[in-house]
């Protein structure tokens, strides 16, 4: 089984690019000055985005952002446009960032900081003052190549921290449980659905990656080029993270699911059921079904789940327990594997 990673005493560069399945494509911003970055930073509604010059992930500076729910939050913009077509049009391509989350309970430090000017009450997505959308309203197609996303059964694959087994969680628990980020390019934008904050370990452990495929945005118009203008980001939680860097990266990484043993249990009995996967940065969603003779059907989600069986097994004829571990985003082939249950008297 391939493993996402490679050791802590490769430099974070290689760390980020040369991972199995995944290789860095652009870096969009990288801990520098604004000024150096080539970059204007602002809030949205009530929510902030601020050069942090004391606290960065590899540069010596970061952005930190206020965020007050999914229509507050902080602005990237891009003094020159960055054409992000190959990562648009590439299914297997996400937007990654590089986060320091922040202890839980840290509440509306966006509405206390207010505004910075030119925004006005959180309207989202258009311009300043422009109506609110909702969840994906005004989003007809998802970008060339890039099948619309999966349903996210069950919610968290696993519940937070740490999300998906395949992924290490912070080390601090935050108040955002899902990010929206929101591309505006010259002549379109686009929208990602509000994405599980699935986290992925850095060299640095008080820093977290975290990665959106470019297959959940949702995008207003069918482009030739995608020259990005700006990053808006937002969460569905009053909080305040640094993004120490963003950059896209191309993860080609199959799902691949752990094996299960084979159990004898008695009717009655609450059994759990526990399986593993890896599929490089994708989030992943978990459905169990506890007997194949009726067909595989959705009995229960998430990578732990548990299930009481009410009838033994026939002689020779034992249960068979089917896990079906698939892509959020839709784009990487499922995987199953099945076990047996012996259910005796």
């Amino acid at each position: 089984m391939r493993k996402y990673g490679t050791p802590w005493a490769l430099t974070s560069a290689l760390l980020f690019s040369l991972v199995a399945g995944a290789h860095a494509d652009r870096v969009i911003y990288r801990g520098e000055a604004p000024s150096s970055a080539g970059i204007r930073l602002a809030g949205w509604g009530s929510g902030i985005a601020v050069d942090a010059p004391t606290r960065g992930s590899v540069g010596p500076h970061s952005i930190r952002v206020s965020v007050d729910g999914y229509y507050s939050g902080g602005r990237i913009l891009f003094n020159t446009p960055i054409d992000l077509t190959a990562d648009v049009t590439n299914p297997n391509a996400f937007l990654e960032f590089v986060i320091q989350f922040q202890p839980a309970q840290i509440k509306s430090t966006a509405s206390r900081a207010g505004g910075a000017p030119g925004t006005s009450g959180g309207a989202f997505p258009g311009g300043p003052g422009g109506p609110a959308s909702g969840n994906s309203g005004g989003f007809s197609g998802g970008f060339p190549g890039a099948p619309g996303p999966g349903g996210e059964a069950g919610g968290f694959p696993g519940g937070f921290p740490g999300g998906d087994p395949n992924a290490n969680g912070p080390r601090v628990t935050p108040d955002t449980r899902r990010l929206r980020a929101v591309l505006i390019f010259d002549g379109a934008q686009a929208i990602s659905h509000e994405h599980p904050l699935i986290t992925f370990p850095t060299p640095d452990g008080n820093w977290v990656r975290v990665a959106i495929p470019f297959a959940k945005f949702k995008s207003t118009a069918k482009l030739s080029r995608y020259m990005l203008k700006e990053i808006r980001i937002f969460g569905d939680s009053p909080d305040t993270f640094f993004v120490g860097e963003i950059r896209t990266v191309v993860d080609t990484d199959p799902i691949s699911v752990e094996p299960m043993d084979e159990q004898v249990v008695a009717v009655g009995d609450n059994v759990v059921f526990s399986t593993k996967a890896e599929a490089g940065l994708s989030a992943l969603q978990y459905s169990w079904d506890f007997d194949a003779s009726d067909g595989i059907q959705e009995d229960a989600v998430g990578p732990r789940v548990t299930h009481i069986f009410k009838r033994a097994s026939a002689e020779n004829a034992p249960y068979k327990v089917t896990v079906t571990v698939s892509d959020m985003a839709g784009v990487k082939k499922a995987e199953r594997v099945t076990t047996t249950i012996e259910v005796i008297p």
